[in-house]
């Protein structure tokens, strides 16, 4: 798969777990098994991360996991007062 075929398909996933215009984009790591996707909440409009293989992309994994780090930060900022 291109790059460019694996940034639509991750795109999609976003937008799928967070909703539409949240994508941000993928960073690399220096190991080249693991890369960061980013997304933005449209909740707290924080930028949030999740760790994914670019190898070996198992969507299903990356829509939870996408859906629980946002409930995680939405959760916290709500403790601080900062969400409504």
């Amino acid at each position: 798969m291109s790059e460019q075929q694996v940034e639509a398909i991750l795109k999609q996933l976003v937008e799928r777990a967070v909703g539409p215009r949240m994508w941000v984009g993928v960073q690399e790591l220096e190991d080249s098994t693991t890369s960061l996707l980013l997304f933005n909440s449209p909740t707290t409009g924080s930028t949030l991360a999740v760790k994914f293989n670019p190898k070996n992309i198992h969507q299903d994994r990356l829509i939870a996991e996408m859906q629980q780090r946002r409930a995680f930060s939405d959760a916290e900022f709500a403790k601080k007062g900062k969400v409504e």
